[in-house]
């Protein structure tokens, strides 16, 4: 579950696809792997539509076997790409999730009430971060079926240590008149400034921006 779990799942898988990759005689290297990781992507697609950080990582796999350098053998075409994939990992999601929960935790101060709603790991972070860092708040997870991860979420702060209460999307209303701040999760950012997140984010910010 979640984009950004989902996507490592992927560069991990992919990394094995790319060790294991034996080219054929008659093709290429380059040529045999990309449509290796067109068929599998395929079978993933066939089994639930990828997430927007999934798309934009085959994307970027099947650019940089594009460019793999026909005078590289199989070992050093294959050690390039698993390189690759390391480096976007590292690079595109752990270094950014880093530097957005540190960033997160910084704007949360001595008797906030955080509102969140459902579960972000990267939301997680930052609020245990902030819990680290002596800020004394409070959290309100909101929740909606059918999936109900916002009770994970819960499980997992309140054995952190921090103080929480939990609410179901229908009360929102009730429960933000108290909120100070919200923090919700992102599947993606668009180049337009929009969100993409789960259903019902858009309730949550609304309800945001009616209570100032």
């Amino acid at each position: 579950k979640g984009g950004t779990s989902r996507c490592v799942a992927m560069i991990n898988a992919f990394k094995g696809v790319v060790t294991d990759y034996r080219a054929p005689g008659n093709r290429s290297f380059k040529d045999g792997l990309d449509a290796q990781v067109q068929a599998h992507v395929g079978f993933i697609v066939d089994c639930r539509q990828m997430s927007i950080g999934q798309g934009n990582f085959v994307k970027y796999l099947r650019m940089e076997i594009s460019k793999i350098d026909p005078s590289l053998s199989d070992e050093e075409a294959r050690s390039h790409i698993t390189h690759k994939l390391a480096e976007y990992l590292n690079e595109r999601i752990l270094f950014p999730h880093d530097v957005i929960a540190d960033d997160g935790a910084s704007k949360v101060t001595d008797g906030d009430v955080i509102l969140t709603f459902s579960r972000s790991t990267l939301v997680e972070d930052a609020l245990k971060r902030a819990h680290d860092n002596g800020v004394a708040f409070r959290v309100i997870v909101v929740d909606a079926r059918p999936q109900l991860d916002g009770k994970v979420m819960l499980t997992e702060l309140v054995r952190y240590g921090l103080s929480c209460t939990y609410a179901h999307l229908h009360s929102l209303s009730y429960v933000m008149k108290e909120v100070s701040k919200v923090f919700c999760g992102a599947y993606a950012l668009l180049s337009n400034g929009s969100v993409v997140s789960r259903v019902g984010t858009a309730a949550v910010g609304l309800a945001a921006s009616a209570n100032r």
